[in-house]
């Protein structure tokens, strides 16, 4: 199943390509790849601002809160009523399994997803960053 993006991941990606788009055009326009140097070093920023929102944390939450909540439901339906009410409400007792752990997988993916991002962005900044003005001799080259 597919997991959706969300609206932090879009303005964080959006965030990131403007950065180098910008640090690419600055440094063509005055000539100085130091300037696209800077750029990487604002990646890098961004990537650590990421980091520093704790995203994780919030799914973590998230998901203790949702697993909760089904338990909760799981254990009144498993306690009410006598024995045949109970028999007919297995199939809504395993549907709520079902969808929990659904949900588990759903946030374990984007922790990871979260993570990646937070990575990926570190690791251009970086290189960006440090070797950024050897793009210059490349560009030279070309033109």
């Amino acid at each position: 199943m597919l997991i959706p993006i969300h609206s932090i991941e879009k303005k964080f990606c959006l965030a990131i390509v403007l950065i180098i788009c910008f640090g690419v055009v600055s440094s063509v326009m005055f000539k100085d790849w130091g300037l696209f140097e800077r750029s990487g070093s604002l990646v890098v920023i961004a990537g650590v601002a990421l980091a520093w929102r704790d995203l994780t944390g919030k799914i973590n939450w998230a998901k203790e809160y949702a697993i909760d909540e089904f338990d909760k439901t799981i254990l009144a339906l498993q306690s009410e009523g006598g024995l045949i009410e109970r028999a007919m409400n297995m199939p809504k007792i395993e549907e709520l399994n079902g969808q929990s752990a659904e949900i588990q997988k759903q946030l374990a993916a984007a922790k990871i997803r979260a993570r990646s991002y937070e990575a990926l962005a570190l690791i251009i900044g970086t290189l960006i960053w440090g070797y950024g003005s050897y793009l210059s001799l490349l560009v030279s080259k070309i033109t």
